[in-house]
């Protein structure tokens, strides 16, 4: 259940991400507004890392 959530949170991340680049290139976006997605986006990144670095399960070789 915990790498679905990880990819899950990558993914929004990549979204917001490229939605930001899209918008900005159309001019459709204000520059507050791209940074508030951008750090939503870093947000999800490091959320999904904190899910992977998870210390309670054991990693298997």
């Amino acid at each position: 259940m915990k790498h679905l959530i990880v990819i899950i949170l990558r993914a929004v991340a990549l979204a917001t991400g490229i939605a930001t680049i899209v918008l900005g290139l159309m001019q459709r976006i204000a520059v507050g507004e791209g940074i508030m997605l951008l750090a939503l986006g870093q947000s999800c990144l490091a959320m999904a890392s904190l899910q992977a670095a998870d210390p309670s399960q054991k990693k298997e070789d």
